[in-house]
């Protein structure tokens, strides 16, 4: 009998460790210049960010990945799409010639408050979605104000969403 109590004990460790909480923290920062295709993706803390680049004479794309704050910029010379979205701020361009584009998303928890501050900054020609959503009934979102334009454009947005 002595054996099994030993190995049941070994086993409930195993499974604490298992299904316990990870205590780690992750800080990712990268920056990158070239030309040709690039794709990247990301899904960080409740941030969903993307970049794609055909045929590009010039690329220069940086992004910083952290619990506090995201930050994600794009400069290109040729055809491309950047993302960034929240669930209550997103921008999407799609199609766009010498785009500059940055994200700078904050995250700060106030005792059980969580405040996000999306800033967006974008300048082209292609297409643009922007949309703000609230929580609405039984959870579905809720569009409080969207924009959709095709042609050259300049965009600033910011939204701060408090608990």
């Amino acid at each position: 009998m002595y054996p099994y109590s030993k190995l049941f004990l070994i086993t409930i460790f195993i499974l604490y460790l298992h299904f316990s909480p990870g205590q780690c923290t992750i800080e990712f920062r990268e920056d990158f210049t070239g030309e040709g295709d690039l794709q990247t993706q990301t899904d960080y803390n409740g941030v969903k960010g993307g970049v794609l680049t055909r045929g590009a004479e010039s690329i220069y794309y940086g992004q910083i990945l952290t619990p506090a704050q995201n930050f994600h910029g794009l400069k290109a010379s040729n055809l491309s799409s950047y993302y960034v979205v929240t669930k209550e701020h997103s921008l999407r361009i799609r199609n766009s010639s010498d785009l500059n584009a940055t994200a700078k998303i904050l995250s700060s928890l106030d005792g059980e408050n969580l405040t996000r501050t999306t800033f967006f900054s974008a300048s082209g020609d292609g297409k643009v979605r922007e949309n703000v959503l609230t929580p609405g009934k039984f959870s579905r979102p809720v569009e409080i104000s969207s924009l959709w334009h095709s042609g050259k454009f300049k965009l600033n947005s910011t939204v701060v969403v408090g608990a």
